[in-house]
């Protein structure tokens, strides 16, 4: 098998064979193992990318805390880029139409951006003693949670910047936010904190009322780094330190656990048909999952951390940023 090490600033491309790993089969159907991927390397600056998303339009963008850039699907191409030095500060979050940035500035606070021209709209909040702010947008757009250090969860309405809920909870310790697929509910993810008795739960909350409907107790993974509705709804799955867990939206009983890394896991992203789950971990490379099913489907082995995952819309496409400032395009092949 060749390794993937990253070359120049041009886009990098070659036939990758897979190593696949059939896990067993448990009372699901496995999805069609991929067997060939095509690889493509895109550079962005040397830090952890924690926002990387397909855009419509044929557009992929990846965040870290130094940059931003936005490339053309079709050739590759860069076609836009923010720096956080001398400019708007880093990326934080994009709409589900791919129209509007969030940009954490430099001075604390959230603006938003229009993402064609790259101008700023409006200022829509401040954010106090944040560096690293969590935030999720609503399938519509029209709403964005955005958690901070010094604050509680908040969600706020994009077009008129009014804040529609404070949703109160262990701050110091949030680290994940995501909406159901219909809007109604949002899960955040909490963690342990040193020194203290606070165990990882993902807190459901009602977003028409404000109101918590339902705490989910996730202690076996420590951390809940990530999450991720499935996109009819029916599951919500949580990554963390020491492994992914899977959890029934209806009665919210934990259904599947996916001991997925070795070392951390920071986020997951499950394919649009549902049938894949892609998780990124510290010990390098992606791992494909069947979700109902719980097994490994197929490995991609890379030579760094990997710090999120991101599919296409139609599923054919995986992106994954590693820590070196290498963003990996693996093109799903099928028998």
């Amino acid at each position: 098998m060749r390794r993937f090490m990253p070359r120049s600033s041009r886009t990098v491309t070659m036939l990758l064979a897979v190593a696949c790993m059939a896990g067993s089969p448990g009372t699901a159907e496995l999805p069609a193992t991929p067997l060939v991927v095509a690889l493509h390397a895109l550079e962005i600056s040397p830090d952890w990318v924690h926002l990387l998303t397909f855009l419509p339009g044929n557009r992929l963008l990846a965040a870290s805390w130094r940059e931003a850039r936005i490339w053309d699907t079709e050739t590759w191409a860069c076609i836009a880029l923010l720096k956080r030095d001398g400019g708007p500060g880093g990326v934080i979050g994009v709409s589900p139409d791919g129209s509007v940035l969030l940009i954490h500035t430099s001075a604390g606070e959230v603006e938003v951006w229009d993402a064609s021209s790259l101008e700023r709209r409006s200022v829509l909040c401040p954010l106090e003693g944040s560096h690293r702010p969590r935030t999720a947008f609503s399938p519509d757009g029209r709403l964005v949670a955005i958690k901070t250090r010094s604050r509680d969860a908040e969600i706020w309405e994009l077009a008129s910047g009014r804040l529609v809920h404070v949703l109160p909870g262990d701050t110091s310790s949030l680290f994940s936010l995501a909406f159901s697929p219909d809007g109604r509910l949002l899960a955040a993810g909490t963690g342990r904190i040193e020194g203290t008795a606070n165990a990882c739960v993902v807190r459901i909350w009602d977003v028409a009322t404000g109101s918590l409907a339902v705490t989910v107790p996730a202690p076996a993974i420590a951390n809940a780094l990530d999450l991720d509705f499935a996109p009819d709804g029916s599951t919500l799955t949580a990554s963390g330190t020491y492994g992914i867990l899977t959890f029934s939206t209806v009665t919210w009983a934990q259904i599947q656990d996916i001991a997925g890394h070795r070392a951390w896991s920071h986020g997951a992203a499950i394919s649009p048909d549902g049938r894949l789950l892609a998780s990124a971990g510290d010990e390098g490379g992606v791992r494909l999952w069947s979700p109902g099913a719980g097994a490994l489907v197929a490995e991609f082995p890379l030579p760094d951390k990997v710090s999120a995952v991101a599919f296409s819309s139609d599923g054919a496409l995986l992106a994954c940023a590693t820590n070196n400032g290498t963003v990996c395009v693996l093109a799903l092949g099928v028998p």
